[in-house]
């Protein structure tokens, strides 16, 4: 199908997000166009970011498309949607929440909006409770990646100076207390003593460059007292920007994902981790538990407390998770001594999970929600 034409005559649907941006708003705008691309929609993009690190051909070609809107598709905070130009009446909001409740600036965001689209049942009854709009669940697509992400796996060994029979926990975040970061480390050190042949990589990035200086300084310091301590854990913090295929030999080369996330909406990384068959150890809270269980996966206990990170749209009076490190040291400890039968059961549900959020299928549920609001 042609995405080319400047026909203005063509009816369809325009996606607003943050399609070039390498954040999981980023992520989830791209693999909504991609599923709606299976579907034969006609698309027009509008680029809502400023930064534009990852390139996509599906999307560059769609970019600023001439077409008369049936719906906008708004994939952004919910606060913004007022000030974006368009009757809320014909907007779509796709969104996501971590804490138990949304603020209140997002319900007086979303009212008057057609119809809000969120990605997980944690979500879906969240939204549900305390807004008046209609609720539909719309989950993450899985999009496969490039087979040649193998060629930048000795790449990356170089690069983090790995042994080839190391065994490497990995996390991809930004460092925020919502991710808990030092969490991950604490519960790495508490796990390995001794060691020589495992390691953790933490791939970061931040959004205020003044953080780098006082987390460097956290993160040196559990190692160093770890260290004095006469241990001897390898613990690699990386925060130099990498491009798409040394994310993805990550992932090809590491041995399992983890994710003491404190709330989540879906959790991009830690999804494409349990889809790619890698085992994952995970709080056992919100939107991951749409596609994670503990059959197949390594789930840590967790308490609900009250959010502490300062962030304009969290409040003291929210919740979310607290995830007990000790456990997510015992469950690191079990994977390193039981790797194949840890391997052998995320590699058993991987192929259902990918069929399940395939492009394909997630792009049906769309184009027959926005059918039925068609009609509607």
């Amino acid at each position: 199908m042609d995405y080319t034409s400047s026909d203005p005559d063509v009816h369809g649907y325009v996606f607003h997000g943050y399609v070039a941006e390498p954040t999981g708003y980023g992520d989830a705008a791209r693999g909504y166009i991609h599923a709606l691309h299976e579907t034969g929609l006609q698309l027009s993009i509008v680029d809502l970011g400023r930064r534009r690190p990852v390139s996509d051909p599906l999307i560059s070609s769609l970019l600023g498309r001439r077409i008369i809107p049936s719906l906008h598709l708004c994939h952004t905070m919910a606060p913004l949607l007022p000030d974006m130009g368009m009757p809320l009446s014909q907007v779509v909001a796709l969104t996501a929440w971590e804490t138990e409740r949304i603020p209140k600036s997002w319900e007086d965001g979303l009212v008057g909006v057609r119809e809000v689209w969120v990605p997980c049942s944690h979500n879906a009854n969240v939204f549900a409770r305390q807004t008046s709009v209609p609720v539909f669940r719309l989950p993450h697509p899985y999009l496969p990646q490039p087979a040649d992400a193998n060629d930048d796996i000795s790449g990356i060994s170089s690069r983090l100076s790995l042994k080839p029979d190391d065994f490497v926990f990995f996390s991809i975040l930004e460092w925020q207390e919502r991710k808990c970061p030092l969490g991950i480390i604490r519960a790495f050190l508490e796990a390995f003593c001794h060691e020589t042949d495992v390691v953790l990589v933490i791939k970061t990035l931040f959004r205020d460059s003044r953080l780098l200086t006082r987390v460097g300084r956290a993160a040196l310091g559990a190692i160093e007292r770890c260290t004095h301590s006469g241990l001897r854990a390898r613990v690699k913090v990386v925060t130099d920007m990498w491009p798409e295929r040394l994310l993805q030999a990550l992932f090809k080369r590491g041995s399992c994902y983890v994710s003491l996330h404190r709330g989540e909406g879906w959790g991009y990384p830690l999804f494409n981790a349990a889809c790619s068959g890698t085992p994952v150890i995970a709080t056992a809270y919100s939107g991951p538990l749409d596609y994670l269980d503990a059959e197949h996966h390594n789930l840590v206990r967790y308490r609900l407390v009250p959010v502490t990170q300062k962030y304009v749209y969290f409040s003291q009076d929210m919740l979310w998770a607290d995830p007990d490190i000790s456990h997510a040291a015992e469950l690191m400890r079990y994977v390193y001594e039981n790797r194949e039968e840890a391997l052998c059961r995320a590699k058993s549900v991987a192929g259902a999970l990918r069929d399940k959020f395939s492009a394909h299928a997630v792009g049906k549920m769309a184009a027959d929600r926005l059918s039925i609001l068609a009609r509607s």
